[in-house]
């Protein structure tokens, strides 16, 4: 048996049985402390934002763009926050979409990273594991 704590999706619904979710799953803009935080989405067209693989990071965005249509951003081929954590210390992005978790997972490592803001999608975080029908 493999059992992971994910975000509980649509698309995972079809794939994975759930537990009872144990706790929520916020998305977060991080910039470096010292340079200008964005207080609010337009903020984000003045700077270069970066986000990972995820479908859901894409989703987001992709939705932000209907609200501020000039927003743009490059999408790494990663599923690691720490590389667009480091990118962005690195200054090699001015703003990463993270995962809430990771970024408190990764904070220590990367102790001039702040959350300039926290956006309004929330995902309830379960155990997945493979459906029993699958067994």
């Amino acid at each position: 048996m493999a059992a992971a704590g994910l975000a509980r999706t649509a698309e995972r619904a079809s794939l994975f049985d759930a537990t009872n979710p144990y706790g929520e799953l916020h998305l977060q803009i991080v910039y470096l402390a010292g340079t200008k935080r964005p207080r609010q989405i337009s903020d984000l067209t003045q700077g270069r934002l970066i986000i990972g693989n995820s479908q859901r990071h894409l989703d987001t965005v992709t939705f932000l763009r209907s609200l501020q249509p000039a927003l743009e951003w490059r999408r790494i081929d990663t599923e690691d926050s720490a590389e667009l954590m480091e990118m962005v210390t690195d200054r090699e992005a001015d703003f990463a979409l993270i995962d809430s978790n990771d970024f408190k997972v990764n904070r220590s490592l990367y102790p001039r990273m702040r959350v300039a803001m926290e956006l309004d999608r929330v995902d309830e975080i379960a155990w997945l594991m493979p459906n029993a029908r699958d067994n």
